[in-house]
């Protein structure tokens, strides 16, 4: 097959969604499909020179970006007559909903191609929002705008199996199935990590860990601010926080001062795939706690479970997917500073609790590894050309 992907961002660029379609590329490039990813090529304030590679069996064709206005808004010019239209696609998949630009290549190729169109929605920009008044009107309008767009699509795929109201709520009604994210098997390969410990002083620390992105709506200073009341009953205790600064870091690391905590925190930053794992390995329990809307699935804390880590998340969809409250890891409402605590030092002074929940979280795990994923994703493929 002939399989095109549509997502805002794409490798070097390094994201949950940039990774997850990284993964799922290269398996369906090895079982012998030609795959183009069409993206932009810029971030922020990177520009990446090379506007076409070929990379892990993918063809990467990069667009200049006229214009942005936060992760859904934006024009890549040439995308549409130099990009999609321009290939003979049997399958178009499209990541993330509600993108107008996505809006018209898909009316686009629907009316001039007989490519089939899927898209996987990876989150909600109205989630955050869709509670106060102001936010329910907002989005309702703009349903109203993205409503008929949605129901052009041959499928829709969602990530978590809580996830179906909400696509066809947006117009996703016909042919919903049900593929997740997942981890490399790589994942699960062991690695000597005692370097690890001694560059960053966690020999014989009691490490709790977050991976991801430093971004205030991660919630990181909710760790902060419990962390001195935790260390009263249990100075062992080190936070190790795993990934790049997206502008939070000044304010965390000025938290962790104010706290008096700043000797129990390490800001390790972007890290390489194997210094993740030895991070991962070093830790007992994986903390996930960002704002409610903002994780629909959870690799970082997938790959966590990959490793024994055993984690804490914030009820919403993603982790209220994963994990079973008391049993696989525990659940606690964002900003209930009390509750979190409360958990948390419950796994610390359980350690029965962590060796059961990490059996089972290691089983769960290896059921999402890309190439069982990669499989499903190309018997859908499959279905839709026989339609």
């Amino acid at each position: 097959m002939r399989i095109g992907y549509m997502i805002p961002y794409f490798h070097p660029f390094k994201d949950g969604l940039e990774n997850n379609c990284l993964y799922l590329a290269t398996e369906l490039a090895k079982r012998g499909h030609e795959i183009h990813v069409f993206t932009s090529d810029r971030r922020g304030g990177e520009v990446l020179k090379v506007k076409y590679e070929f990379y892990n069996g993918i063809h990467i064709h990069r667009y200049h970006t006229l214009f942005r206005y936060g992760y859904y808004f934006f024009y890549n010019i040439g995308m549409l007559h130099n990009g999609v239209l321009r290939h003979d696609l049997d399958i178009l998949h499209f990541h993330n909903l509600g993108t107008p630009q996505w809006d018209a290549i898909l009316l686009a190729t629907r009316l001039l191609k007989k490519t089939k169109c899927l898209n996987t929605p990876h989150g909600d920009f109205f989630a955050r929002i869709e509670k106060s008044f102001i936010g329910k009107i907002i989005k309702a309008v703009y349903r109203l705008w993205e409503f008929p767009f949605n129901r052009l699509y041959h499928a829709g795929v969602q990530i978590n199996k809580l996830q179906g109201e909400r696509l066809q709520y947006y117009g996703l009604r016909k042919n919903l199935f049900y593929i997740p994210d997942g981890i490399p098997s790589e994942r699960f390969k062991k690695i000597d990590n005692s370097e690890f410990l001694e560059r960053y002083g966690l020999k014989g620390k009691f490490v709790i860990c977050n991976l991801g992105r430093l971004l205030p709506y991660k919630g990181l200073d909710q760790i902060v601010k419990i962390l001195p009341d935790i260390l009263k009953q249990h100075p062992e205790i080190v936070f190790l926080s795993m990934g790049s600064d997206r502008g939070d870091l000044p304010r965390l690391k000025n938290l962790a001062k104010e706290f008096g905590v700043e000797k129990n925190i390490v800001f390790a930053g972007e890290v390489s795939e194997d210094d993740k794992l030895r991070g991962l390995d070093a830790s007992r329990i994986f903390i996930f706690p960002s704002q409610p809307g903002t994780e629909f699935f959870g690799i970082g804390m997938l790959e966590g479970m990959a490793r024994g880590v055993v984690p804490i998340a914030t009820r919403q969809e993603g982790p209220n997917f994963l994990l079973k409250d008391g049993k696989n890891g525990m659940l606690f409402d964002y900003g209930n500073l009390s509750e979190l605590k409360q958990k948390l030092l419950f796994m610390v002074e359980h350690p029965e609790f962590i060796e059961t929940a990490k059996k089972q979280n290691l089983e769960l795990a290896s059921s999402f590894v890309n190439e069982k994923i990669a499989e499903r994703l190309e018997e859908v493929y499959g279905e839709l050309l026989k339609e």
